[in-house]
């Protein structure tokens, strides 16, 4: 049978879970036909024996809900069983929310990173898994939010609860209004019959049915809190995060080594980059800004390209492009563990498909690459503006996380022999 072909219409979860499948899949297994398409790529995972745990995970977020409820039954219990503390129910169900979703957001699309609980369902952490993992934890907040406000409605129908705080100080009551009065951000009104004013705190001994009434408005308020603070502000950012994830998916070899190391493996052999001059992006302006330069540093390896400088390698460096594209690969794997990788390149060097491989390989998923060009030519002439010119037309046309500097003439002292190839 012929896999389907999956193409932007397909679901991001759909997406996602055909990319763990070849994730998971063994090293040597191969399926379907040599293709260049990503996305009809993905469609063979189809066909894989590999284990499948994402539909466990598109229901993981309902637990939010469940938590919502013990959350205000908790509430309800502690710290007397008297009714809800409004200082903190407001902790539970509007600050700490709020904290999360700040948090989530900052992992997923600043730091891209996943949470904890993304073992269970790969040992892969790249930036399509970090936007997946925070569009199942958005829905999770948002439920638990939204099943503590429904239980919240149940216990007042039922009569069951009351709303209170209390303080022995008697500036606090001002300060607790100031409070709530900063919630409403000028939308939101407070009833003036609700104020609970000092001498009133602390004073709740039953179940008066003037305060179960008060209750009522003070849950009416409290809901129109959470949905202003925590429910309007998830919808948002669900929005937001299903755009970053799908146009992240559509890149996701450049994220993950792993899976661009697959796709690799099942493109049909043939040539797929050529050679970039000056002349031919015709789609990139080059401008006339000069490129900064910097230095090398004797106690930092680098990643020299056809060794550039011959005896003027750091301790440590590797030499690439002299041998088959796979065993340049192999040694990128093995030897860069940078924060940030250096690479070292000739600017008379012709920057290739081959180079543009290496160059995204080592960059892993987070990271940005440095590349110091060495040119014997002087600052400012011709041949550095031809040579900058066609740098930065390849860096643009190929999309590569690189930053491009002049490397310093007095960079290192000379260690002929120390370059491991």
């Amino acid at each position: 049978m012929t896999p389907p072909r999956p193409s932007l219409k397909t679901s991001p979860s759909q997406a996602i879970d055909l990319g763990l499948r070849w994730l998971r899949a063994e090293p040597e297994l191969r399926s379907g036909p040599a293709t260049d398409n990503w996305f009809e790529f993905l469609g063979h995972a189809s066909t894989l024996p590999a284990e499948r745990r994402m539909p466990w995970f598109l229901w993981w977020f309902w637990l939010g809900a469940i938590n919502g409820i013990l959350a205000f039954s908790g509430l309800m219990v502690w710290p007397d069983g008297s009714g809800i503390h409004m200082l903190i129910f407001l902790l539970v169900f509007w600050l700490a929310p709020l904290l999360v979703l700040v948090w989530t957001l900052v992992n997923a699309w600043w730091r891209k990173r996943s949470p904890w609980w993304r073992h269970w369902l790969s040992s892969e952490d790249d930036a399509v898994i970090a936007a997946w993992c925070a569009t199942q934890s958005l829905k999770a907040q948002a439920l638990f939010v939204v099943a503590g406000m429904a239980w919240m409605w149940l216990m007042l129908l039922t009569r069951q609860l009351i709303f209170y705080w209390s303080t022995s100080l008697q500036g606090a009551s001002a300060r607790v209004d100031d409070l709530f009065a900063l919630l409403t951000l000028g939308i939101l009104n407070v009833p003036e019959p609700l104020a609970i004013s000092a001498s009133q705190a602390g004073s709740i001994t039953g179940w008066e049915s003037d305060l179960l009434n008060f209750s009522e408005y003070w849950a009416v308020w409290l809901t129109q809190v959470t949905l202003l603070w925590v429910l309007l502000p998830v919808a948002i950012a669900l929005l937001v995060n299903h755009g970053v994830l799908r146009r992240r998916l559509a890149n996701w070899p450049r994220w993950n080594r792993q899976l661009h190391q697959r796709f690799e493996q099942q493109r049909p052999e043939a040539l797929h980059f050529e050679s970039l001059t000056p002349e031919q992006p015709s789609t990139f302006t080059a401008d006339k800004t000069d490129l900064p330069t910097a230095g090398m540093s004797p106690s930092v390896p680098v990643l020299a390209w056809q060794d550039p400088l011959p005896g003027r390698l750091p301790a440590g460096s590797v030499k690439l492009g002299r041998g088959s594209l796979a065993e340049d690969e192999s040694t990128i794997e093995r030897y860069t563990e940078q924060e940030e990788p250096v690479w070292v390149i000739s600017a008379q060097a012709v920057p290739t498909g081959d180079l543009a491989d290496l160059i995204t390989l080592s960059a892993g998923s987070h990271k940005e690459v440095k590349v110091l060009l060495s040119s014997s030519a002087e600052p400012g002439s011709g041949q550095r503006a031809t040579d900058r010119q066609s740098w930065q037309g390849f860096v643009s046309t190929q999309e590569l996380p690189v930053q491009l500097y002049w490397l310093e003439d007095q960079a290192t002292e000379p260690e002929a022999g120390k370059g491991a190839s």
